[in-house]
């Protein structure tokens, strides 16, 4: 996947070896009761509310970068900034992440033509919701957490290797 290509690639960079955790069943749909945000049914199979010493055992290990799609609940930000750490989020534009996504259920035939606008619509605001969560957890602690544009990311784009770089920085 894409996010794969970006975490390989910052990995790399700082010379580090790069994983993801896939967690048994599918973990959906994530209600955050401190903001009152739903996160919506955003599919994938690392997308979990997990437990907090969880995300510490990820940070303990400076050798590996863990991609993983954490919903940004309370609990998984106070996580997240625990003990200090720093932690970059890799974050896409919500219209071309659901529509990314819609043309891949598309593809794989997992839709109905009808049920396409109705699908489209929900995904949006599942990403939207999950954008502005980061955004918003980034801007009460910009020494802490790093947001990266993922359109910066993309082959041919002249920000891209500023983009890792500042990755690199940012963790010291």
């Amino acid at each position: 996947s894409s996010s794969d290509s970006a975490a390989a690639s910052i990995a790399s960079m700082g010379n580090l070896s790069w994983t993801q955790e896939r967690f048994r069943g599918m973990c959906m749909v994530h209600w955050d009761s401190a903001s009152k945000r739903l996160y919506g049914s955003l599919h994938h199979a690392d997308m979990c509310s997990v437990h907090p010493l969880r995300i510490k055992a990820w940070q303990s290990n400076e050798k590996t970068l863990y991609k993983q799609h954490l919903p940004p609940t309370k609990a998984a930000v106070q996580a997240a900034l625990a003990n200090g750490s720093k932690t970059i989020v890799l974050l896409r534009n919500p219209w071309f992440a659901a529509e990314s996504d819609c043309e891949s259920a598309r593809a794989g035939g997992m839709w109905l033509h009808q049920t396409k606008e109705s699908h489209l619509a929900h995904k949006l605001l599942a990403y939207r919701a999950f954008a502005r969560g980061w955004r918003d957890a980034a801007a009460e602690y910009p020494e802490q957490i790093q947001l990266i544009e993922f359109d910066s990311l993309q082959a041919g784009n002249s920000s891209r290797e500023a983009a890792f770089s500042l990755a690199l920085r940012f963790w010291g």
